[in-house]
């Protein structure tokens, strides 16, 4: 598994999150960012944070898990 989509990302206050099907936005008192993430990966928000995880064992799904992970992390 990754070490890079492994980790949990921490969404510190003042900062609100929210999941739909497929797209993610992220809005804080210096903007607001949205992106949509493809069907490989899945994500859960819980106790203030943020997790990636892979839907599949291919080389497309281990490549966007960690890339994605890093995105998220950097919106956030």
């Amino acid at each position: 598994m990754s070490r890079v989509g492994q980790s949990p990302i921490t969404v510190p206050s003042g900062v609100e999150v929210k999941l739909g099907s497929g797209k993610l936005s992220v809005k804080g008192p210096k903007g607001q960012l949205d992106r949509s993430f493809p069907e490989e990966v899945s994500l859960e928000q819980r106790d203030g944070q943020i997790l990636v995880t892979r839907n599949a064992e291919t080389p497309q799904a281990r490549a966007m898990h960690g890339l994605f992970r890093s995105l998220i992390a950097n919106m956030v």
